[in-house]
């Protein structure tokens, strides 16, 4: 990858994080580690810009890869919550309802232990991808699970636990989406990123249980017609329990089907040639100290600026001292006559009085 560079100034009037080439500046240097981009800055010599417009649009691309991850995962675990527990009788008619509580919280418990871990992963890697194609794989496992619940039999409630704590740890990934957000944005861009991610996690919410309302409008309607779609859908499933899959096609297995379907397109979104890494906060930050190193030297000095200063301030003085000097000397009273022949005429009363000198002029 070229050297990016970067200046010490900062455009106002573009919001994107182009820098404006000064002459004071530092240099960054790309170095792969083979999982991601880790970009990192080295003195160099006479840098142009932070980023090219190329990598501000890809990594404007990567905030959008990780938005559509926030809202899949959402969807994940909302998509089910409306139709889990008729999803749960129809498996086993003598479930509880406090199973059923079970079955919600494994969804958080997964993401409560995985966030962590994740968290660690991606410090230690030095790279988000690893840990962001795993959790999308346990996505995909998990949904698969929940879809095809009808042919583990009697094991079927233990098997919806574990598939619903699979999508929990996948939706950990939020955490290292919160980070990549934090570590791949500029200061003005970062709270309309973190924005845009809640926003995204939120939209997800909010859809997952209208999809499956839709699912169950559809597919109630399709078992009602009579058309050609209808009589393929049940031929398949004649076919999947001749075969002894036991692979069932309702409103509920419907919504892990189409969890899994977003999941896989979730994965090839974080294939290297399609997201790339973009750490640019850490470049942004180096800049910031150096600016500030650069701001606290102190400038030359003006040296016939000094010159001046110290000319106009001494000559007089010199001259005054060389031209002028007075002393003011005390004579004691009872002295008739001085060594120069001056009299005391007019003593003061305490018997002292000053007298100038002639010989205290001197020129």
């Amino acid at each position: 990858m070229p050297v990016q560079t970067t200046t010490a100034e900062v455009s106002d009037g573009n919001a994107d994080a182009l820098i404006r080439p000064t002459q004071d500046s530092v240099a960054f240097k790309a170095v792969s580690n083979g999982d991601g981009e880790i970009s990192q800055m080295l003195p160099e010599g006479q840098p142009q810009v932070l980023e090219t417009a190329a990598e501000r649009r890809a990594r404007r691309h990567s905030h959008w890869i990780v938005y559509i991850t926030t809202f899949v995962m959402s969807i994940g675990f909302s998509i089910v919550l409306t139709g889990v527990w008729p999803y749960l009788q129809q498996l086993d008619t003598g479930v509880s309802k406090e199973f059923l509580g079970w079955v919600i919280a494994a969804n958080p418990l997964g993401q409560m232990i995985a966030s962590p871990l994740l968290g660690l992963w991606g410090n230690k890697a030095g790279s988000n991808r690893g840990a962001f194609l795993a959790t999308i794989l346990l996505f995909i496992v998990g949904n698969i699970l929940y879809a095809v619940l009808s042919v583990f039999g009697s094991a079927a409630r233990g098997i919806m636990i574990f598939s619903r704590f699979l999508v929990g740890v996948s939706s950990a990934n939020i955490a290292i989406i919160r980070s990549y957000i934090a570590s791949s944005t500029t200061l003005k861009e970062r709270t309309t990123a973190v924005a845009l991610t809640s926003a995204a996690q939120g939209l997800g919410f909010i859809i997952g249980p209208a999809i499956q309302a839709a699912l169950a409008v559809a597919i109630s309607h399709e078992k009602d017609s009579e058309n050609k779609t209808s009589l393929a859908s049940e031929m398949l499933e004649d076919e999947m329990e001749d075969v002894g899959l036991g692979i069932e096609w309702n409103m509920y297995t419907a919504t892990g089907w189409f969890a899994t379907v977003l999941g896989a397109l979730n994965f090839f979104l974080f294939m290297p040639c399609i997201f790339k890494e973009y750490p640019i906060a850490a470049k942004e930050a180096q800049l910031r100290r150096y600016t500030a190193k650069e701001d606290q030297k102190l400038p030359k000095p003006d040296y016939p600026a000094l010159l001046g200063i110290a000319a106009d301030g001494l000559g007089p003085t010199l001259l005054i001292r060389t031209m002028v000097g007075i002393k003011v000397s005390s004579i004691c009273r009872c002295t008739e006559q001085n060594q120069d022949g001056f009299q005391n005429e007019d003593p003061t009363p305490d018997g002292c009085g000053p007298l100038v000198s002639t010989k205290d002029y001197t020129i």
